[in-house]
């Protein structure tokens, strides 16, 4: 199947390819469509469009002043437009649960550091870029404690349930598509049509939502087949195959470095040509592109979930 995706993919490209000669003929023999290109166009209104910073009427504070929230999913920006999306807190007692929403009533309204309670965190779940990872608090963290930062009033996660696979970021009871991209790295509509390429390219029917690749959820958690990262159940993932199989669980993240793949070696060009061949986007294209300073903070895999609680239990002795 995978062999058949890669010649999707240069089917893909060479047809867009050819079609854009054919336009470029159209209009080279077209004489009018030279007149109406030389016509001046008629003066648009330039609005200047607001940072997310600057969007969200919320009053701003250094990070280091802000301490733990009393309810969670919680979610920050900074001044440098980075979304800071924490799901729960990991403690000692808690060290060998995967779930990702703990929040300890004891730690509420209290810093993350320099007090009793604190003594007992592990790291904060963190989610970016479809992937998770195990952070410091912003009030602690070094890139945020001394920038302002402002907290995004009622937001809420939203995950597949039972056969639905639509997923969002709420505010307010709306989605916010900048908000999904930064945390799930594409939103829900724009995943869906890249599986649909991908299910069209492979000769599977791309309008039977049960056909592979697909979007999908678990009860359980689960580990990623290609990158080994943790995810959490009910978090959507791709799967590829049947359960037990390769490529049966790949997360959002790890599914987009199977993207990156594809274009560097099968198609010997950059992830940002091949989405412009589908005709992403640019802010999807921009989203998936960005990297941003949350890559330095290592996933959470199975082997750092060891690690850490391995550590914690020799603390512990």
């Amino acid at each position: 199947m995978l062999q058949n995706i890669v010649r999707g993919w240069e089917n893909i490209m060479k047809e867009s390819d050819n079609n854009k000669d054919e336009l470029e003929q159209v209009a080279s023999s077209d004489s009018s469509s030279k007149l109406r290109l030389l016509e001046p166009l008629e003066p648009v209104e330039q609005t200047e469009s607001l940072s997310l910073f600057e969007r969200y009427d919320c009053k701003p504070l250094l990070g280091a002043k802000i301490t733990i929230s009393d309810h969670f999913p919680v979610m920050f920006i900074s001044e440098d437009n980075e979304v800071i999306c924490y799901t729960g807190i990991r403690t000692r007692d808690t060290r060998y649960d995967t779930n990702i929403n703990m929040q300890p009533y004891y730690l509420k309204g209290k810093h993350s550091f320099g007090n009793k309670s604190s003594n007992e965190i592990i790291g904060f779940y963190r989610v970016t870029k479809g992937r998770i990872v195990l952070d410091e608090f912003i009030d602690n963290h070094w890139l945020y404690k001394e920038k302002s930062v402002k907290q995004i009033d009622n937001v809420g996660i939203i995950l597949p349930k039972a056969a639905r696979t639509y997923y969002s970021i709420w505010v307010n009871h709306e989605d916010d598509d900048d908000l999904a991209r930064a945390v799930f790295g594409l939103t829900c509509d724009e995943l869906h049509q890249l599986l649909k390429i991908f299910k069209k390219q492979s000769g599977n029917h791309y309008y039977d939502r049960y056909s592979y690749p697909r979007m999908t959820r678990s009860n359980s958690t689960n580990f990623c087949d290609i990158t080994d990262m943790l995810i959490p159940e009910h978090f959507p993932y791709i799967t590829f195959n049947e359960s037990g199989y390769v490529f049966s669980h790949v997360s959002l993240f790890g599914f987009y470095q199977l993207l990156r793949q594809y274009a560097f070696l099968f198609l010997s060009s950059s992830l940002d040509d091949l989405l412009a061949k589908i005709s992403f986007s640019e802010i999807a294209k921009n989203a998936l592109n960005q990297t941003g300073s949350d890559y330095i903070t290592p996933t959470l895999t199975r082997d750092v979930l060891k690690i850490v609680n391995k550590a914690y239990d020799k603390d512990e002795m």
